[in-house]
């Protein structure tokens, strides 16, 4: 077999000094890396699993990398990353010549303190039930994990998203996990299963909003949740079918096979404990009313007229939104989503832009408390996504998705 080389040698060599971090608890040493690196020519079927099943997760990219061809190449993502910078830019700069920024300014310095530390508590409460959430799927994965380590890992990824252009805060969650597991497919099977149970909740709430009627007056946002509602479920669908005709299901689809098997063997796994599963979809819901009483709390208290029944339809309808990837941290989008969701419930731009101001601040503070445990975390402040390509998502979206 040829010697890979070029890109696709270093690329090889950033996969197995991950997988030896990931999996070993202290890092390699220089020596072990270049042997790693210079072995890339022999077969290594079992050790290309985690980094198959990390990718398959967590990327758009459903093929493993021993395919050069169809992995993107760096050319695409630096392009795609901007044009995300791009449309930043521009929705920053169409902000600044549509609202009165000393207008703002006067507007949150009105605000009551309690009503500015809402969203940081609400979003430290998200992370606190994911945490538990990640837990228990965990345990039933005969995965030992302490909850406040586990949570720790949940903040210091949340601190990843949050810096890093490109997203990455799922990566670098499974990761670290992985790395204080000593295993990989649990904790990936773990991980897999509470997204997708994230979205019961999230498809709950936007059925709401678009049967009760809360959305016709925000047609954007009517639309938004009619199609992320359709993707989950046919999400849900597909998992429930994967779950119930099993591996020979799977191997036939001619599409998503690697995704498709990795699903059927996670819902396997943890479908073995219903009420397990129940309990962290219940959790789930937790999740998805902190985040709906956060711009509740600072919506009403800038003048909004959003009774709780509509916030439970529309917040979520806002977060489909905020949640795409199509500016750095939602930083545009989210303003613009504010606007269109309380103008016309009494709120004027410069005060729509407080109250995603106000809500931001929230998601910063948690990314400032993520970064101190990053500081102080010794060896886990290692990349966790080097090697791999993170989807480049939106991180600052509430985590009913994060």
């Amino acid at each position: 077999m040829p010697t890979p080389s070029g890109p696709r040698r270093v690329r090889l060599c950033q996969q197995h000094v991950l997988r030896i971090v990931v999996q070993t608890p202290r890092a390699p040493d220089a020596r072990s890396s270049s042997r790693v690196c210079r072995s890339t020519d022999r077969p290594q079927a079992r050790s290309e699993k985690p980094n198959a099943l990390l990718r398959s997760t967590f990327s758009e990219t459903t093929v493993s990398s021993s395919s050069p061809a169809r992995t993107p190449s760096s050319a695409r993502k630096t392009l795609w990353l901007v044009v995300r910078v791009g449309i930043t830019v521009c929705a920053l700069g169409w902000l600044s010549t549509q609202v009165d920024l000393s207008r703002i300014a006067a507007i949150l310095a009105t605000v009551p303190r309690w009503v500015l530390i809402t969203p940081f508590v609400a979003l430290l409460g998200t992370a606190a039930l994911h945490a538990t959430r990640l837990t228990l799927l965990l345990q039933a994965s005969a995965v030992k994990l302490r909850w406040n380590e586990v949570f720790s890992v949940v903040l210091r990824a949340a601190f990843v998203g949050a810096v890093s252009p490109r997203g990455g805060a799922d990566i670098a969650r499974v990761a670290w996990l992985s790395r204080a597991a000593g295993q990989v497919e649990p904790v990936l099977a773990a991980a897999l299963v509470g997204r997708i149970l994230d979205l019961v909740p999230w498809l709950l709430m936007l059925l709401w909003g678009i049967g009760s009627g809360v959305l016709s007056q925000n047609p954007p946002l009517l639309a938004s949740a009619s199609l992320f509602s359709t993707v989950f479920v046919v999400v849900l669908v597909a998992t429930v079918v994967l779950g119930t005709f099993g591996r020979p299901l799977a191997e036939r689809l001619p599409l998503f096979r690697a995704r498709a098997l990795m699903v059927t063997d996670a819902v396997q796994t943890l479908g073995r404990s219903p009420r397990l599963l129940a309990l962290v979809a219940i959790l789930g819901l937790g999740v998805g009313a902190l985040n709906v009483w956060s711009v509740f709390v600072v919506a009403t208290a800038l003048g909004a007229h959003l009774p709780v029944a509509h916030a439970i339809g529309v917040v979520p309808a806002m977060d489909t939104v905020i949640s795409l990837p199509v500016t750095i941290s939602g930083v545009g989008l989210r303003e613009g989503v504010f606007v269109v969701a309380f103008e016309p419930r009494g709120l004027d731009q410069d005060a729509a832009v407080a109250a995603a101001w106000t809500r931001w601040s929230g998601e910063i503070a948690r990314a400032l408390l993520g970064g101190a445990l990053f500081a102080i975390g010794g060896p886990s402040r290692a990349d966790p996504t080097m090697g791999y390509d993170a989807h480049p998502q939106n991180d600052s979206a509430p985590e009913t998705d994060e």
